[in-house]
């Protein structure tokens, strides 16, 4: 299989992401959630596994979350669209080739958490966190969760943090996890989270226009993944 963009919704995606990086020097790393690939494979003409080897191929970055990958693979069991599995076989194997950890270890039993999380929590809705490192899970997770609660206030409704999914939270901390984890190591690439979803995408461009000092040094952003 030639990899190439064949679709318009293909060439929408990869001129976003291509086009997210103030450096090109720097190509963002991407996450994908369950709702993209979905729309990826149902497109007109669209080729998901072309388009994740298009990526990979000219130097993009591609991290799924454990718990995506579970519901990818539960989409490609159980799920079908004009008898043919949601997500094909073919994307699937395509996804395990092109997935970088990039430093980021998960559970794989249980709920799929991260590896070597703090042991922070909330307590009668206080935070609680006795870890003294810079960029602590704990602290991390403080983050996102304030991020969802104060979007979904902005927009009207009722804090958002007790609906959104596990697997959707997941992603939005991995994207600064995954961030942190370059950052480590002395590197500045962009991470980019690709979704269809406004409770994914909110937060996270939130947290982006608020620059609280956690993410000062992080470039993280979120992108439309339909057309």
């Amino acid at each position: 299989m030639t990899a190439k963009i064949r679709s318009a919704l293909d060439r929408i995606l990869f001129d976003r992401i291509a086009g997210s990086s103030n450096n090109p020097a720097f190509k963002p790393i991407v996450l994908f959630d369950t709702s993209t690939i979905i729309e990826l494979e149902g497109d007109q003409g669209s080729n998901a596994p072309g388009f994740l080897a298009v990526l990979h191929g000219k130097g993009f970055g591609i991290h799924f979350p454990e718990l995506v990958l579970r519901e990818i693979a539960l989409h490609n069991e159980n799920y079908k669209r004009s008898g043919r599995p949601e997500i094909r076989e073919a994307t699937t194997e395509m996804i395990g080739n092109v997935n970088n950890h990039f430093g980021v270890s998960y559970h794989k039993d249980g709920d799929g958490s991260f590896v070597n999380g703090c042991g922070s929590r909330f307590v009668n809705d206080k935070y609680v966190c006795t870890c003294t490192a810079p960029y602590c899970m704990g602290g991390l997770r403080y983050l996102v969760n304030g991020a969802i609660h104060e979007f979904s206030l902005e927009q009207g409704g009722e804090s958002a943090i007790g609906i959104i999914s596990r697997t959707d939270k997941q992603l939005v901390e991995a994207a600064y996890l995954v961030g942190v984890k370059q950052y480590e190591i002395g590197l500045s690439r962009p991470i980019r989270v690709i979704s269809l979803d406004n409770h994914v995408l909110g937060p996270i461009k939130h947290i982006a226009n608020k620059k609280p000092v956690f993410h000062e040094k992080l470039d993280v952003n979120a992108i439309h993944g339909g057309r």
